[in-house]
């Protein structure tokens, strides 16, 4: 068996030997980049994530009195109205 030198598409002169291949490229670039960007805002913008344990052991409490929810269907936060969370230290 013959040794396989590389791959047809992977270097610069054969995407130019192959034009087609480019929009392939140019999607998977836009879903590599889509799914970092969700993975990023949830590391950064969920309160089950926490990084600072020490400083904060119990983030979701901050949520308590907060509006968080996905979309924007369903009860009114403004008001006062407390979180249905649970408080565990009870």
């Amino acid at each position: 068996m013959p040794p396989i030198k590389g791959l047809s598409g992977l270097t610069l002169s054969s995407i130019k030997k192959y034009p087609a291949i480019i929009p392939l490229y140019v999607m998977l670039a836009a879903g590599v980049v889509l799914a970092a960007g969700a993975v990023t805002r949830t590391l950064i913008k969920n309160p089950e994530v926490s990084f600072n344990r020490k400083g904060n052991p119990e983030p979701w409490n901050d949520y308590r009195a907060k509006q968080y929810k996905f979309f924007g269907i369903g009860r009114d936060w403004d008001k006062g109205v407390e979180s249905p969370a649970p408080d565990y230290k009870k």
